[in-house]
């Protein structure tokens, strides 16, 4: 997976690369050592690459609920995975469920930053799943003083589309959004 990586970071698209990686990571000798950060990586480099591949995310929702390997993910992996899917219009609702049950857990929801937040509620959005415990959770965490602080244009941006898409309301949330559009930081970092 570190080769599919490597280069989706690159933008380099090797078809007989990934024909064998998706081979690969079909075996369940393979895919049984995969931890979330292997799957973080790989659904990313899938995605960064444009590259569907059906069998392969379902091999992994499956591997992610058979060894229940979701309680090791941290607030990046399940942003990246949610992304990912979402990138590649591959909706598994159960799996979506419990990606959002892992990500309102107290533990792992004080670790959400801006980004973080932002990349997981678009993903909810692009595939139209609304889990709205999920999203109520997500508008108190980015109310938290220093995650509101780190929001940046594209972070806003993302996050009032998927709650608009939702149709999610927020309005709090939403005027500290817009209060932060208008800050004059943000405004110096566009130019």
């Amino acid at each position: 997976t570190n080769t599919a990586w490597a280069f989706a970071v690159c933008g380099i698209m090797h078809e007989p690369l990934m024909d064998a990686l998706s081979e690969r990571v079909e075996l369940p000798e393979v895919i049984a050592a995969f931890n979330p950060r292997t799957i973080t990586d790989l659904t990313w480099s899938y995605a960064t690459l444009g590259r569907t591949n059906f069998n392969v995310m379902t091999c992994l929702s499956q591997h992610i609920f058979q060894l229940n390997i979701l309680t090791s993910f941290s607030s990046e992996d399940l942003a990246n995975t949610v992304w990912a899917f979402a990138k590649l219009g591959f909706s598994h609702g159960l799996l979506f469920d419990a990606l959002a049950e892992q990500a309102v857990s107290m533990h792992i929801l004080q670790t959400f930053t801006s980004q973080s937040i932002a990349k997981t509620v678009w993903g909810y959005a692009r595939l139209g799943i609304l889990n709205t415990r999920l999203m109520d959770a997500f508008a108190e965490r980015a109310l938290v003083p220093e995650v509101m602080a780190s929001f940046q244009a594209q972070d806003i941006a993302t996050t009032v589309w998927a709650y608009t898409v939702l149709d999610v309301e927020s309005p709090a949330l939403m005027e500290a959004l817009t209060i932060k559009s208008q800050s004059e930081t943000l405004w110096n970092s566009l130019t």
